[in-house]
């Protein structure tokens, strides 16, 4: 018997649409009802000029309101955590909570923001249990201000649900995936992205808890609105087809599976010819056609797939070691 690698499958991220952003530094989307900070307003360099986290810390010695301190530790915060310094990002955003929890915005919508920003350094760090302590708390005080189909409400909701996921409470992290999608339904366009990543996420679970049938339903939905949107080759396609042939392939189909596999190397071309992912394709090929009884093929996939781990992984890694067993199983058996 030939054993499968992890198969790598589309990642949920944690949603940081509800976080407060500087409109000079950045493009992601502003919370409506979250004020900025006015002394922001005098930074005009850009992010590509100077280095935010020194011009915040340059700021943050001349700031006097207290919520003007509170934005700029949100976006020193902000700042290690797209630099991956999570510890630090903590440090801020607690800064930022201090404040808000003492001076909150007469919305209570920036206090939500710190929750939420906490939470997602703390999921990034796995540490899920204390990220869904604050998502809950953000999710709360939106819960009290905001009309129940607002999409302020999904970024919440999704969050909550990727927390549970990661800890394997499957249905509860179902249950606040649909929550977000209920609303995004309500809300958004049928083509809209945000609609294909809540499918995504429902898939995911699906998947997860072994349900193959809904899975695919749900993976189909999110892949025919990323076709519409997204270019042929765009990563995000690859990531969908892989996860529809995983579900076929569990459903015994495959014919289908295989399918798919293929679409993912065919985008997976422009990649440098030893990408680590060229030999997953491959080797996930490789275990379908040795599935069919098509042992030649599987082994001249196990093959192209060792070849590459052994350009570009330590020969400890668990990869390569499946990889030159998976051939050399099949090669003594031919």
């Amino acid at each position: 018997m030939y054993e499968d690698p992890q198969l790598f499958q589309v990642n949920v991220t944690l949603d940081a649409n509800n976080a407060r952003k500087d409109p000079l530094v950045t493009t992601e989307p502003i919370e409506e009802g979250v004020k900025q900070a006015t002394v922001l307003n005098h930074l005009v360099c850009g992010k590509n000029k100077y280095n935010q986290g020194a011009v915040y810390q340059v700021l943050l010695t001349r700031a006097n309101d207290p919520r003007d301190i509170a934005d700029l530790y949100h976006q020193l915060g902000s700042t290690r955590d797209q630099e991956d310094k999570f510890e630090e990002a903590i440090h801020f955003y607690q800064k930022a909570l201090e404040i808000d929890r003492e001076d909150p915005h007469p919305d209570f919508l920036n206090l939500a923001a710190s929750y939420n920003n906490l939470g997602m350094v703390l999921g990034k760090l796995g540490r899920f249990e204390d990220a869904l302590h604050y998502f809950e708390k953000s999710l709360f005080i939106k819960l009290q201000i905001l009309p129940l189909n607002r999409l302020e409400l999904c970024s919440s909701y999704n969050n909550i649900g990727i927390v549970y996921r990661n800890i394997g409470h499957h249905s509860k992290a179902l249950f606040y995936y649909e929550k977000a999608l209920e609303i995004q339904l309500q809300s958004l366009p049928s083509d809209h992205l945000d609609l294909s990543m809540s499918y995504n996420n429902i898939a995911a679970v699906y998947l997860k808890m072994g349900d193959y049938t809904k899975a695919v339903s749900y993976y189909d939905k999110s892949l025919e609105i990323k076709q519409q949107s997204l270019p042929r080759d765009h990563p995000d396609l690859s990531m969908l087809y892989n996860n529809i042939g995983i579900s076929y392939r569990h459903m015994g189909n495959y014919t289908k599976a295989l399918s798919y596999y293929k679409r993912v190397l065919e985008i997976q071309q422009t990649l440098r010819t030893n990408h680590p992912n060229l030999a997953i394709s491959h080797n996930n090929i490789g275990a379908l056609y040795e599935k069919m009884g098509d042992y030649s093929r599987a082994r001249a996939c196990y093959r192209l797939a060792f070849d590459i781990a052994q350009q570009s992984l330590p020969a400890t890694h668990a990869h390569f070691r499946l990889y030159k067993k998976n051939f050399d199983r099949l090669k003594d058996e031919l």
